[in-house]
């Protein structure tokens, strides 16, 4: 995670809590701008809303893709604030 934190814009620990977050649900449902999180089959659910976009690209300045960023608009738990 240190290696990610001197080029991101986080730091290690912020990665590491990132990580550890995205492998604690059981699955995740998309309907619509609502995306729920399963834990003990009890889903935990926000409400999403774009917030831009960063063109990715390689050390060479190839174009990669498009990495689309999102922000909790509204949530069902303290989780997600």
């Amino acid at each position: 995670m240190a290696y990610k934190a001197e080029s991101g814009d986080q730091s290690a620990d912020e990665y590491a809590l990132r990580d550890r977050l995205s492998h604690q649900f059981e699955r995740i449902t998309i309907d619509g701008d609502t995306v729920a999180f399963f834990e003990g089959g009890k889903p935990l659910e926000a409400c999403y809303a774009g917030d831009g976009c960063e063109i990715l690209t390689s050390k060479k300045g190839n174009r990669m893709g498009v990495k689309f960023r999102f922000g909790v608009a509204l949530a069902s738990s303290h989780l997600f604030g």
